[in-house]
């Protein structure tokens, strides 16, 4: 178990060249695999990130994000669990 570090990008245009794409992961954190779907009907692919961090950034960098005129989509399973953990490290750093 533990914490989620693979998310799911989906709504990616057809156009998106994969280098560009995986230029684009790598702003939220340090890639440890990602896998592209090259078939231009369908439009995702997987990351994964060396820290759970990777997957809050993905959620709010790349949500949304626009690229070749469409809006990516970023989805992870337990992300409500990866900010709950995050915050609670947060916490507990300052408290010390």
């Amino acid at each position: 178990g533990g914490k989620s570090t693979t998310i799911w990008v989906g709504k990616i245009a057809p156009t998106v060249e994969p280098y560009t794409m995986k230029a684009i992961l790598e702003t939220c954190g340090n890639l440890r695999d990602w896998k592209p779907v090259i078939d231009p009907t369908k439009g995702f692919c997987f990351a994964t990130f060396h820290e759970p961090q990777g997957v809050v950034l993905g959620q709010k960098l790349i949500n949304g994000l626009e690229v070749d005129g469409q809006a990516l989509v970023v989805k992870c399973n337990s992300v409500r669990f990866v900010v709950f953990v995050l915050v609670f490290d947060a916490i507990s750093v300052q408290s010390i």
